[in-house]
């Protein structure tokens, strides 16, 4: 196996793990993997690759992004549930201070 399947692995490993985490709701985790994907695609895209390679490359690329749909998904809907428990707190530091007040 040469450099760029195994960097090509690791980073489908990397991308399957955050997933995972974020599923779990352990989002301080996949942002601090977010961080070692970024060096990895950086290590990745320094030099073209070669023909024979591309095509695993590429399938595995698209597996990645079809990952980071999901993991978007995820954090969309984590995004507006946070909303909701923010909008509550708001509502209720109003109703505390109207009944201090």
């Amino acid at each position: 196996m040469n450099d760029r399947s195994v960097n090509i692995e690791q980073l489908l490993l990397l991308s399957r793990t955050m997933l995972d985490l974020a599923k779990s709701g352990l989002w301080d985790e996949v942002v601090a993997l977010q961080t070692e994907r970024i060096e990895l695609f950086s290590q990745l895209f320094r030099t073209p690759p070669l023909s024979k390679q591309a095509s695993s490359v590429i399938e595995g690329i698209k597996v990645i992004l079809t990952l980071d749909k999901e993991l978007i998904a995820l954090g969309v809907e984590e995004k507006e549930q946070l909303q909701d428990v923010l909008l509550h707190i708001e509502q209720g530091k109003k109703a505390v201070k109207a009944y201090v007040s």
